[in-house]
């Protein structure tokens, strides 16, 4: 990164005059520098609560209820069983983009 990571507004007008040579506009940006001893730019954030709190389990959660009904996993058919046996079980599959 070119600035180290700092977040700063790109400018593209670094100052405007006026014919007499009188600065009518002059932009001040963000300093990106790690080395300075400058304040915080854009001050601290406040942490989320959530972040804080540690009684919260990690858990996810379904909205939909959950039952103990598992549907049978289907079986292989006679004629993919007897493909299996005879490629070697290599598991070769086409793949398609």
């Amino acid at each position: 990164m070119a600035n180290g990571g700092f977040l700063v507004n790109p400018f593209f007008i670094s100052k405007i005059e006026n014919d007499q040579g009188g600065v009518l506009f002059e932009e001040r940006p963000k300093i990106a520098c790690p080395q300075c001893d400058l304040p915080v730019i854009y001050g601290d954030t406040p942490k989320s609560n959530v972040l804080e709190n540690k009684d919260v389990e990690d858990v996810a959660t379904s909205a939909e209820p959950q039952n103990g009904n598992v549907p049978p996993q289907p079986q292989l058919e006679q004629a993919n069983q007897s493909l299996v046996a005879q490629s070697g079980g290599t598991g070769i599959r086409a793949a398609c983009d």
